[in-house]
């Protein structure tokens, strides 16, 4: 100690280690101890890079200084292994290209790894224990990929450096919370999601998830954790609040039915949907879960519901009650009223292979008088060995899930389907698709629907206006490119 002849005080002039240590961590800990220096601290830091030196280095948090050190020990190829494999925000090195790149056998790096892994536990046990305990009880179980980790740097104080970095993925590692879907999940979750995942049916077809048995599990767990629990199991919210393996246009109709308890109008389920009304009027008499009850109403199907009788049936029974003929004006005014719909409505159904109407009078078409052309007159084509085909070029709506109309009968009888019905038809190709549904309704407008090819459209990496080929063989359709 000596006086320095100025103001009578005694200083210790700092040791040669002291100002080496301090130099050294000038560009580092600038950022790094914002977060932890005292508010004094930081006034004195903006007035000059020359008042660096003032700072002690017990200002800035045990761990960046022990990771600090820890990380000068290391060699020059450990250094290189920590970067690659730690200290890497983005997608880590494989052991291979590591190994490549420093002349190091794979099982050589990952031994690296391993020890300096080790090596960091050793130096940072305490300092370990404690941020795992405030991260923990600051994410919970569960929590989005993103935000665990900004809650991770905001209790490290920043996290620029490299070897900080490197211990920030070394916490992540030692934290037990594995990744799933974007989602960050503690053991108790993973236990949860394994129980969960028992409950879950097994099913590629879009369908409400029944969540009362997950839900049974643990009640509480289940409405802290929902919307993370149904995406780490890889189900879908719907916009109503159920839960669906699939996001389609029938579920999404299901899940606005079950919310609103009642019958509903389409243009109440395209409000609550988010479909448009054109395309859900379209779509609503082919999903089999719901049923029309009065003229622009449906609701969920249950045991002694009423069906609504609609137009074709309305026009079946009165013809029935006429004795099986009657004149067009006096049935269009007898359904308009019956039905409250428009006399263009009635004729639209009426030119229909449903009926016959010569002179003045309708009657519905006896199955003797049902007549299919030659088979060569509807099809696009054959292939070499004979099986025909049939060609139709793809819409947006068919990517949206809308079915494919105007499918030739002709074809249809081929694959064994009588007139005003459906069947469920194998597709052999593209592999893996689910059967397709085809309903030959002679009261459509559209000719014979072919539902449920939205599996075929992925299979074939389908685009808008591509022109695909259905083929009909052995009572099972092939669907291809049509070149």
């Amino acid at each position: 100690m000596e006086d320095n002849g100025t103001n009578g005080t005694q200083e210790r002039s700092p040791d040669n280690s002291e100002k080496s240590w301090q130099q050294s961590h000038v560009s580092w800990l600038t950022e790094a101890a914002e977060a932890s220096r005292p508010r004094s601290a930081r006034r004195q830091a903006e007035t000059g890079a020359d008042e660096l030196d003032l700072l002690e280095e017990s200002q800035f948090p045990s761990h960046s200084q022990k990771m600090h050190t820890l990380w000068t020990q290391l060699s020059p190829n450990q250094q290189s292994v920590a970067k690659a494999r730690l200290a890497r925000k983005s997608k880590t090195e494989t052991l291979e290209t590591i190994g490549a790149r420093l002349d190091l056998t794979r099982e050589r790096v990952r031994q690296i790894q391993v020890r300096i892994i080790q090596k960091i536990g050793e130096a940072l046990e305490s300092e370990t224990n404690e941020i795992l305990a405030e991260l923990a009880a600051q994410t919970g179980d569960m929590v989005n990929e993103d935000e665990f980790r900004s809650m991770l740097e905001e209790i490290l104080g920043g996290c620029t450096e490299v070897w900080e970095v490197a211990y920030m993925a070394y916490l992540i590692q030692e934290s037990g919370y594995k990744f799933n879907r974007g989602i960050r999940i503690s053991p108790t979750a993973v236990k949860f999601l394994n129980a969960a995942k028992a409950q879950v049916p097994d099913s590629k077809d879009a369908r409400i998830v029944d969540v009362d048995p997950i839900r049974q599990i643990d009640p509480d767990y289940w409405y802290k954790y929902r919307t993370s629990i149904v995406k780490c199991l890889g189900l879908t919210l719907l916009p109503n609040g159920s839960v669906a393996t699939r996001d389609t246009l029938p579920v999404r109709v299901l899940d606005a039915l079950s919310y609103l308890g009642s019958p509903a109008t389409k243009e109440e389920l395209a409000e609550l949907t988010g479909i448009p009304e054109k395309t859900l009027l379209s779509r609503l008499w082919c999903i089999d879960e719901i049923v029309k009850v009065a003229n622009n109403l449906w609701t969920l199907k249950s045991p002694g519901l009423t069906k609504y009788v609609g137009v074709v049936d309305m026009i079946e029974q009165i013809l029935q009650e006429e004795g099986g003929e009657c004149s067009t004006e006096y049935l269009r005014e007898e359904v308009r009223k019956r039905c409250n719909v428009k006399h263009s409505s009635v004729n639209t159904f009426l030119a229909t292979s449903q009926f016959i109407v010569r002179n003045g009078r309708a009657r519905l078409r006896k199955e003797n008088e049902i007549a299919l052309k030659p088979l060569w007159q509807t099809i696009d084509g054959r292939l070499a060995n004979g099986s025909p085909y049939w060609t139709f070029a793809v819409q947006e709506r068919h990517l949206m899930g809308n079915s494919v109309t105007g499918f030739p009968p002709e074809l249809a009888h081929e694959l064994g389907i009588e007139p005003n019905s459906y069947a469920w038809v194998p597709v052999t190709r593209p592999v893996g698709c689910r059967d397709l549904k085809v309903t030959w309704r002679m009261a459509s407008a559209n000719g014979v629907h072919i539902g449920y090819l939205r599996d075929t459209f992925e299979g074939l990496n389908c685009s808008v206006g591509q022109v695909l080929r259905l083929i009909v063989r052995h009572r099972r359709i092939e669907i291809q490119r049509h070149v």
